[in-house]
């Protein structure tokens, strides 16, 4: 007599059975696996692309954590909150900052833990926080795209600039200005060989500069001795000058007098003379006769 199989009664057994080991098997890895985590917090300045829940939390390129939850800042939209699972122990100071990176070329993203130095403090929590916030840096691909924007902002610029510059008079003495050096050109290429003379002439002299260069230095020195000699005689011509003083002050003083007698008797000379020209004038006898007496006065 063939037995029967009940095929439900199989079936639900071994779901079961299945539902067993994989419930052990979670178990064992919790229990095996169970770490302690602290919960930091990071506001991203911008799009957090790439990122999800459960994505790696890397300090110094080592995994310690995992990201718990990603939203919006509900005070500031710009903002991306990131809370994060880090496994205690891990070095989270004030000097730790975090950045959004992206791993390989999938387009997963996950968030790198960093230091400025090691002189950070433990973090606190602060006020209107729930858990302590850990500052962010920008990512390196919204860094060149932010240098990106600006160099097309200045390249705008520069181009708008470049446009006024190139309009009206100002493209009139630019048109001189190219034709003027294209005559300049020319003229330099016509007046090459004079320009190849000259040159020649040039290091001709440039050769001749060390002798002209001695002989400028004797001539100085030369010089220098002709000053020297001029600051001497100088200095004599002062000591001259001096004994020049003294000399007039003992004329003045002795010579002075005697001229001033002197001058009184030529003054004295030059009266009698005058007086007796003037009596030869009236009467020319006196000469040969002499002068006559005078008058016999009364009772003589």
């Amino acid at each position: 007599m063939e037995t029967k199989i009940n095929y439900t009664v199989v079936g639900i057994f071994v779901v079961a059975l299945l539902a067993a080991l994989i419930a052990i098997f979670v178990w064992l890895s919790a229990f095996w696996n169970q770490k302690s985590y602290t919960t930091y917090i990071t506001y991203l300045n911008e799009a957090a692309s790439g990122l999800s829940e459960q994505s790696v939390v890397r300090f110094n390129g080592v995994p310690v954590g995992f990201v718990s939850g990603i939203a919006l800042n509900p005070t500031n939209p710009q903002q991306v909150r990131i809370t994060m699972q880090v496994e205690k122990g891990a070095p989270i100071t004030t000097s730790t900052y975090a950045t959004l990176k992206a791993q390989g070329v999938t387009g997963v993203s996950y968030i790198e833990l960093d230091v400025t130095d090691n002189t950070g403090k433990p973090l606190t929590v602060l006020v209107g926080e729930k858990y302590p916030v850990i500052v962010s840096k920008l990512s390196l691909l919204e860094q060149l795209g932010t240098t990106l924007r600006e160099v097309t902002v200045s390249i705008r610029d520069l181009s708008r600039s470049v446009h006024q510059v190139l309009t009206g008079q100002n493209e009139i003495a630019i048109r001189n200005s190219l034709q003027n050096i294209s005559v300049f050109t020319k003229t330099l290429a016509d007046n090459s060989q004079q320009m190849d003379a000259t040159l020649k002439n040039i290091e001709a002299t440039s050769a001749q500069l060390p002798q002209l260069t001695k002989q400028f230095q004797t001539t100085l020195q030369a010089a220098q001795q002709t000053a020297n000699q001029l600051t001497k005689a100088s200095e004599d011509v002062s000591l001259t000058m001096q004994d020049s003083r003294i000399v007039m002050q003992n004329v003045s003083q002795q010579m002075l007098p005697r001229m001033t007698q002197v001058m009184d008797h030529l003054e004295n000379v030059t009266t009698n003379v005058q007086q007796i020209t003037s009596e030869l004038r009236d009467n020319p006898s006196i000469i040969v006769r002499g002068k006559e007496a005078p008058s016999p006065g009364p009772g003589e």
